[in-house]
């Protein structure tokens, strides 16, 4: 089985029809079973799509713009099949609704969307959300739970309560004996101690740790919306993270300029196990 998580920047990116393709060349390449989308947008003035394909299985109105639609139907073109489904978060830019999104060649037999942030108002960037999955591979059942979370220092919506909001919610919903996994940009570094990550990291396993194979794991650059700094450094805040100590055969950072061509801000990550 192969996992992806990616923070796709989606339709602010620059070029984007020709990354799109890139994207879709990667899935289909690396025959990518299940993948977990953030700052997936549309456009709030786009059309309203008035039959939405029978593989959505969301709530969401969804516009024709759709970042995540879009990957369906191209996927599908090629003959592929995903079940997947989406949920805005807040506004992104000022004209998009931005969301979360899950795909799964396995057939989704429960779905969750929940606020983490003590914010929910759509108008503030800082409302977050996390959107979860329910499936069965192999006999084993699957949660897939895929957020985009905030900073550690933020003065408004710091990562603290939210992921102690996360952890309560999942509690809910999800038992020990399944397998559950958190995917996407928590925006907290892996190198900076007594923050996000060691907090993280004390309920689930990074997985990056635990695989045979690994590369350097970085997953973007200190430079971009939310991390600006003075120097410019290689930073990991992208995670697939375990409630099981699993071991993955690979951990690696794919869509980084090196690893298949660069299609947004943040680079992939995919495991194999």
């Amino acid at each position: 089985m192969k996992i992806l998580t990616l923070n796709t920047h989606s339709l602010v990116e620059p070029n984007y029809p020709a990354k799109l393709e890139e994207f879709l060349q990667g899935i289909i390449a690396e025959d990518v079973d299940i993948f977990a989308l953030q700052e997936v947008n549309q456009s709030i003035t786009a059309p309203e799509v008035t039959a939405p394909p029978a593989t959505y299985l969301g709530t969401t109105p969804l516009k024709q713009d759709n970042h995540a639609l879009v990957i369906a139907e191209k996927l599908a073109q090629q003959g592929l099949k995903y079940y997947w489904t989406y949920s805005i978060c807040h506004i992104g830019y000022g004209k998009y609704d931005e969301g979360l999104a899950i795909f799964s060649k396995y057939p989704i037999t429960n779905k969750q969307e929940f606020y983490i942030s003590q914010l929910q108002d759509y108008q503030n960037y800082r409302t977050r959300k996390a959107l979860g999955v329910q499936l069965t591979a192999d006999n084993t059942t699957y949660n897939i739970i895929c957020t985009h979370m905030s900073w550690w220092h933020d003065e408004v919506e710091p990562f603290k309560p939210q992921w102690e909001m996360l952890m309560q919610k999942l509690s809910t919903f999800t038992t020990p004996e399944e397998t559950t996994f958190i995917m996407g940009d928590l925006n907290n570094r892996s190198d900076l101690p007594k923050e996000g990550y060691d907090l993280a990291t004390k309920d689930f396993y990074d997985l990056y740790t635990l695989a045979e194979y690994r590369d350097a794991g970085y997953t973007t650059v200190s430079s971009i919306d939310g991390w600006k700094q003075a120097q410019q450094e290689s930073i990991r805040i992208d995670y697939i993270l375990c409630n099981k100590p699993l071991k993955p055969k690979t951990h690696e950072v794919i869509f980084n300029g090196q690893n298949r061509p660069m299609v947004s801000d943040h680079y992939g990550v995919l495991i194999e196990f």
